[in-house]
This record gives structure tokens, C-alpha cells and sequence, in this order.
């Protein structure tokens, strides 16, 4: 499947009324149309701009606010920068730009920061490990393999546990960080793993797909067999388990169906957009 590209139509100024095309914002959804959930700092396609992306609480009256995105494709960092003045900012929510099914967090205590230019001028979700920062979608998911997950993420190296950043909640699907802060597809036994440099931005595509399962990362990839098993239950990305640690991220969603040709368009997309 070829890359999707929006148009919209402007005036050329110096010859009236003559119409010119010029390529408007292309997301994640145009090289992958059909996300079963997806959640991110950005628009998920072309057609999603303007729709609501993120909703913030400020630490300094905890009052809380959404944020769209704009025509571009970017998240409106200016009316959040107003909004978040001399405070510090907090998910409570990431929309689910292809449905209902948003990720959450109501407890203060466990909510991810947001950082304003956490790439270059882009803004990103980190999560630390001084406290335990997790969101949880509202509704459970079912869903058998083969799936896709994609995902703009980086690791940081812990001494302990693993770090999710998107599965299902008994850890039988998912894409996962390990300490050494290497990438890694996860069936609650079964790993395929890719060996990077710490603290290294990745674009992520994994496809969960028994023997035939493959994860890519940048320009490398690895397979190798995970289990059957599918989604079953709630999605999140982080833990309130014993244990947290420092990670980065900014997009992550999946797919029905195993969809490898569009690995390396994906991750290209990511990329670009976000500047790694």
C-alpha cells in the first residue's frame, strides 16, 4: 500500500484565479488506514485535524483543558503554553482519534507528564521513575492475531522490570522496553528483540503473527515466534506495578491484520514528522 497524501487547493496570488495542489499533512492513518486504536501528540490522518488529541491538567490550580490538533498536523503547543503558564502539565486523557476508546488516568499521582520541546520544538509524554504513571484505555479490546502495533517511543535503561508502551494488561501482547532499554515484542513468555543504543528514539512496527512475527525498528528488524494469544483486555502504556521506569513516547496505536509491507513507510512517516 503507497502512501496516502491530502491536497487542498490555494489561490496562486500572482495569477488570479489560477488553482494550484500543494500536499497538505500526511499522517500515520494515511500510510495505515483502519487503526483499531490509536493515541498521540499528532493527528492520526489528514481528515483527523482539528479533532481534540489531548486533555492536560496544570499543576498550579489543577484546573484541566483539551487540546486539538491543528491543520498541520501538530498539536496546538502555542494555546497549551498559554494554558500551562509557569506550571507543570499532566495527561489525564490521550483521545483515541479512531474511536471512543481512550487511554486515562484520574489520580494525579499517576499521571504522565507532558513536556513542551521534548523533540526539538515537539511535544512528548515522559514518564519517570519516581513515580508510578500509567493510562489505561476505558473500554477492553478483542482481538486475535495476526495485529500490528505502531508505536514513536524511546527507552531508558533501568536496573529493574520491564517498561510497556502499548499492550494489553495481562502482558500477552505488546510492544515493551527492557532494561538495557532495548525494544522488544512481548506474549507474556516469548520475546523478539532488537539491540540499540540507550536512550535512542525509535519509530516501531510489530506484528504479532505466531511463527511469522517481526519487529521493526528504524532500519533494523528481527522475527522470530511468539505465541497465538491476542488483545483481551484493557489497553495502557505504563504500569502501576511495584516497579516504573523512564520512558519517552509520543504516538502508539494498532491494526487487524499483519501488515509488514507498510513497515517501512510507517516508521519513514514517523520519522520525518517527529525528527530522529
Amino acid at each position: 500500500m503507497s502512501d496516502i497524501v491530502y491536497y487542498s487547493t490555494v489561490i496562486d496570488d500572482a495569477v488570479a484565479g489560477v488553482s494550484t495542489l500543494i500536499p497538505t499533512y500526511s499522517g500515520p492513518g494515511d500510510v495505515l488506514p483502519g487503526a483499531i486504536g490509536w493515541w498521540g501528540l499528532r493527528a492520526y490522518n489528514g481528515v483527523a485535524v482539528g479533532k481534540r488529541a489531548v486533555n492536560l491538567r496544570r499543576d498550579s490550580d489543577n484546573a484541566t483543558q483539551d487540546f486539538s490538533t491543528l491543520a498541520n498536523g501538530s498539536l496546538d503547543t502555542a494555546s497549551i503554553t498559554t494554558f500551562k503558564g509557569s506550571a507543570n502539565l499532566f495527561i489525564t486523557k490521550l483521545y483515541d482519534q479512531v474511536g471512543s476508546n481512550d487511554m486515562v488516568q484520574a489520580t494525579a499521582a499517576n499521571q504522565i507528564p507532558l513536556v513542551l520541546n521534548g523533540i526539538g520544538l515537539l511535544p512528548i509524554a515522559s514518564m519517570n521513575s519516581t513515580n508510578l504513571q500509567q493510562m489505561a484505555s476505558t473500554s477492553s479490546v478483542t482481538l486475535s492475531q495476526p495485529i500490528t502495533y505502531a508505536a514513536v517511543c524511546r527507552g531508558h535503561p533501568g536496573a529493574i522490570g520491564f517498561q510497556d508502551v502499548l499492550r494489553d494488561q495481562p502482558d500477552l501482547c505488546g510492544l515493551l522496553f527492557n532494561t538495557g532499554a532495548n525494544p522488544f515484542l512481548y506474549d507474556g513468555t516469548n520475546t523478539v528483540i532488537i539491540t540499540l543504543a540507550a536512550n535512542t528514539w525509535v519509530g516501531w512496527v510489530g506484528i504479532f503473527n505466531g511463527a511469522s512475527s517481526v519487529s521493526y525498528v528504524n532500519a533494523l528488524s528481527n522475527s522470530g515466534t511468539l505465541n497465538a494469544t491476542g488483545i483481551s483486555n484493557f489497553m495502557e502504556t505504563g504500569t502501576l506495578g511495584a516497579t516504573n521506569r523512564d520512558l519517552d513516547f509520543c504516538e502508539f496505536g494498532f491494526w487487524s491484520g499483519a501488515f509488514s509491507g507498510q513497515a517501512s513507510a510507517m516508521i519513514s512517516n514517523q520519522r520525518t514528522y517527529w525528527g530522529f
